[in-house]
């Protein structure tokens, strides 16, 4: 894991993180899109 002083880039242990956050969006997308028949 690399740090810098003003971020990080790994989450604390037991937060959220970056892929959490994206996989949430790719089903919520994935989800409107069936609702209206696009996929």
């Amino acid at each position: 894991v690399r740090q810098r002083s003003d971020i990080t880039i790994t989450p604390q242990k037991g937060g959220v993180g970056p892929l959490t956050y994206a996989v949430l969006f790719d089903h919520l997308i994935e989800a409107c899109l069936r609702r209206v028949g696009k996929l």
